[in-house]
């Protein structure tokens, strides 16, 4: 989840309670600036003071994490270097980037896509169609004699 574009949280809402993100569980991330989802796991770094500064744009980092979604196990670590190696003991190339170019890459899927054509196409056939059908009509209607009067 993302509100602002600079950091955000990571979650699993079916371990949430209804309607809230409780932070401080296992398989939550507060604040987080830098992701990665590499597989079954999403790495990252963090910044405790984020909720401070709402809404300015900061690269503060003081925290780094490792999370298992399939176990729902979060291993938070000290430095790049740790995270570095975690991810080397996975197989995992280190590659973290902004929160928001990681929210974008995942937010939009093909359904997303599919939903906006299935909105956006059928109302501009039907306005092609309506422009037809009045241009034939106009056309109909210049084309057919004047009406006379029989004196």
């Amino acid at each position: 989840m993302i509100d602002t574009t600079d950091h955000g949280w990571v979650y699993n809402p079916k371990s949430q309670p209804k309607g809230i993100v409780a932070s401080g569980q296992e398989d939550t991330v507060d604040n987080a600036r830098l992701t990665q989802i590499a597989g079954r796991y999403i790495l990252g770094a963090t910044d405790s003071l984020a909720d401070d500064d709402p809404g300015m744009k900061s690269d503060r980092v003081d925290g780094y994490f490792l999370l298992d979604t399939q176990l729902g196990k979060r291993t938070t670590v000290q430095n790049r270097e740790e995270l570095q190696g975690a991810a080397r003991a996975l197989g995992i190339d280190l590659n973290l980037e902004r929160i928001d170019r990681t929210y974008s890459r995942y937010r939009f899927t093909w359904f997303d896509k599919l939903a906006d054509i299935v909105l956006i196409v059928p109302p501009i056939v039907l306005l092609a169609l309506i422009a037809l059908w009045i241009a034939r009509v106009r056309k109909a209607r210049d084309l057919s004699p004047p009406d006379t009067l029989m004196t």
